[in-house]
């Protein structure tokens, strides 16, 4: 505790000393100031530990299908890059193409000539001036389509190159002769045969007239299948017990190309 002593002058000097007293209770808090302004940011602190993964989340549903569409389809110039763009957004989306043309091809080799050409044979209609000149039916007729001159009469023609293509015959066969199928076809000079189920009743008499151009000049052809040609102017069946058979034969310039194909297209 301190003293005070206050000194009055007027009207006469009085000396008062007057002791202070206890402490009296704080007061109520003021009121907050103003804020200050803000300080300086300190440092960042260290990271913290990484927290445990969270749980997964439902599946979404699914989205719709995506439809691509082809647009447009360019042709690039030869040795330029091939492309391929996809544009537009899912499910709609449409690609387009850039193929390059490509690089020009070697030649071919020259095509075969010819010295005549006409639709059917030349036989008796074209007459050559010589012998080797080509002769080309553009009607393939009868399967011919290549003749060769062998002199200088408008008879004198040969097939260079033909095909019958196979002919179903077994109609032909002579009473007694069956066959489930019986074929034949001229190549060039092959004639070749192809039979199934071939039967008859008789023996060497039951015979298949060769028709024209199909003329062979091989005569036995094979016992063991019991077949043979005849004089080269029939198939004979020269055995009993049913037969199935393809053989082939030759025969030669002599015998013209077919002017008519027997039977039908098998």
């Amino acid at each position: 505790m301190t003293d005070v002593t206050v000194h009055v002058t007027p009207p006469s000097p009085v000396q008062v000393t007057v002791r202070r007293g206890p402490a009296g209770p704080a007061g109520p808090p003021g009121a907050d100031g103003e804020a200050g302004p803000q300080g300086e940011r300190g440092p960042a602190g260290a990271d913290g530990a990484q927290g445990p993964a969270g749980a997964d989340g439902s599946d979404g549903d699914p989205g719709p299908a995506n439809v691509l569409s082809i647009g447009t389809v360019t042709t690039g110039d030869p040795g330029s890059s091939a492309a391929a763009v996809i544009s537009g957004t899912s499910p709609a989306q449409v690609l387009s193409l850039t193929i390059p043309r490509g690089d020009p091809g070697a030649d071919g080799a020259p095509g075969a000539t010819y010295d005549h050409a006409g639709a059917g044979s030349p036989v008796g209609v074209i007459t050559p001036t010589a012998a080797g000149e080509i002769y080309l039916d553009t009607a393939g007729t009868c399967g011919a389509l290549r003749w060769i001159s062998t002199g200088t009469t408008s008879s004198a023609w040969a097939v260079a190159w033909g095909d019958t293509g196979w002919r179903e015959v077994r109609g032909q066969l002579v009473p007694g002769f069956t066959a489930a199928s019986l074929q034949v076809r001229r190549v060039g000079q092959a004639i070749f045969w192809n039979a199934q189920n071939l039967a008859g009743s008789g023996g060497p008499a039951l015979k298949l007239p060769l028709p024209a151009g199909f003329e062979s000049v091989c005569y036995a052809v094979s016992s063991a299948l019991n077949v043979a040609y005849s004089s080269g102017a029939n198939l004979v069946k020269v055995a009993g017990g049913n037969v199935y058979f393809q053989i082939a034969t030759i025969t030669t310039a002599t015998v013209p190309w077919p002017a008519t194909l027997p039977g039908v297209p098998a």
